[in-house]
């Protein structure tokens, strides 16, 4: 239809225009994940591992049960849970 009312050209560089907007927002958003997202891993993960250092400590010390150092990771894969959603699907929702 647009071929048949001899538009073709005129449709083309508006695609173009837009997906040269998509291509500078999705640059945009992968130079801030690359940036920022690893710390944000790290600071998630060295957390969790702090947490099972300091918990397992207290377990072999006899102050902490295993039951509750279990719920303490299950609560924190509860906290955390979402912030590795996020992180994941924060590309899309650029």
């Amino acid at each position: 239809m647009v071929k048949a009312l001899s538009k073709e050209s005129e449709e083309l560089s508006k695609f173009v225009e837009k997906l040269r907007g998509v291509f500078i927002s999705n640059t945009t958003a992968t130079a801030i994940e690359v940036k920022y997202f690893p710390f944000m891993y790290l600071l998630i993960i060295t957390s969790g591992v702090a947490v099972l250092f300091i918990g397992g400590f207290g377990v072999v010390i006899r102050t902490l049960s295993h039951g509750a150092l279990m719920t303490i990771s299950a609560y924190m894969g509860l906290l955390y849970g979402p912030f590795f959603c996020l992180i994941s699907l924060s590309h899309l929702l650029q």
